[in-house]
């Protein structure tokens, strides 16, 4: 199953208020979505304070990340891209 990083834009939420968005999203797919799973996110805050989380998701395909996101709503996508690998600098020999 293909690998996803998604930008997902918090604009109308808080740093504090990201935790009850991610109870939802993981129980969303756990009870509508078992076939999307969710492996991790990071957290940023951008300039002007808009909270983004940088999530790491697998699933069959963008359109059923989109109907995940649209279940749980309260932000949008500014994008979502397959993961076409990982490089683990522990893993490099100079």
């Amino acid at each position: 199953m293909p690998k996803f990083l998604i930008d997902r834009n918090f604009s109308k939420i808080t740093e504090d208020e990201l935790g009850e968005f991610a109870k939802n999203s993981k129980r969303m797919a756990i009870e509508r979505f078992n076939d999307v799973v969710w492996h991790h996110s990071h957290v940023v805050i951008d300039p002007d304070g808009v909270v983004h989380t940088f999530c790491v998701y697998s699933a069959p395909d963008e359109s059923r990340l989109r109907a995940h996101a649209a279940a749980f709503g309260g932000h949008q996508i500014d994008s979502i891209a397959i993961i076409a690998g990982d490089v683990d600098p522990d893993e490099i020999v100079v």
